[in-house]
């Protein structure tokens, strides 16, 4: 043993919660769905990043078809729009729903790219 008293000081990382990822490179953003957006520096991009779950936003439930919680056609949209106002643009063209995106109380990470 050593023939000092001991110094209650210890070098572990110690884990704190930060909700504010400007050092990371993120910026937080009004949207309820897209939360926090990110400038790609090698390419310009925009990248809007959310999470969704049923369980954040109960009103998705009420998009149930067959037992199964489906994001609307309507926040695709508003998720469209939003990034397309992030990038000074106004409307939005066209925009296709190949597929319906089940939802879950599952967190689920949305992303949306904008070049």
């Amino acid at each position: 043993l050593p023939t000092y008293p001991f110094q209650h000081e210890d070098f572990w990382l110690h884990p704190t919660p930060r909700t504010d990822l400007t050092g990371a490179g993120l910026t937080t953003t009004d949207h309820p769905l897209l939360t926090a957006a990110i400038d790609l520096a090698d390419t310009g991009h925009l990248i809007l990043t959310g999470r969704l779950t049923t369980t954040d936003h109960p009103w998705l439930t009420h998009h149930t078809i067959a037992g199964t919680t489906l994001l609307p056609g309507t926040a695709f949209v508003d998720l469209a729009l939003h990034t397309a106002h992030r990038t000074g643009c106004t409307t939005i063209e066209d925009l296709t729903l190949e597929t319906p995106l089940p939802l879950t109380d599952q967190p689920l990470q949305i992303q949306a790219v904008a070049g």
